[in-house]
């Protein structure tokens, strides 16, 4: 069978809720189907100029969001438009 490899919103705006996702997603595996994979969380920081007028909320440090996805080997893409 192949991987459903999902691409996961807001990258920046959701930080809180992806530390607390993807320790619970990782520790407890057993929960998801193997089959299921997370390859990338995109989105753009707060304030970014080429940020195509959408708004950005997260206030969290840049460093420490990507730390985090290195932390569990995820890629990062940082979405611009315009």
């Amino acid at each position: 069978m192949k991987d459903a490899c999902f691409h996961l919103p807001r990258l920046f705006e959701f930080y809180e809720f992806y530390k607390i996702f993807l320790s619970f997603f990782y520790e407890y595996r057993e929960c998801f189907y193997d089959w299921v994979k997370i390859s990338s969380i995109y989105g753009a920081p707060r304030d970014c100029l080429w940020g195509g007028g959408r708004v950005g909320f997260g206030e969290d440090n840049e460093e420490d969001v990507l730390a985090l996805l290195e932390h569990y080997g995820i890629s990062r893409w940082l979405t611009f438009s315009n």
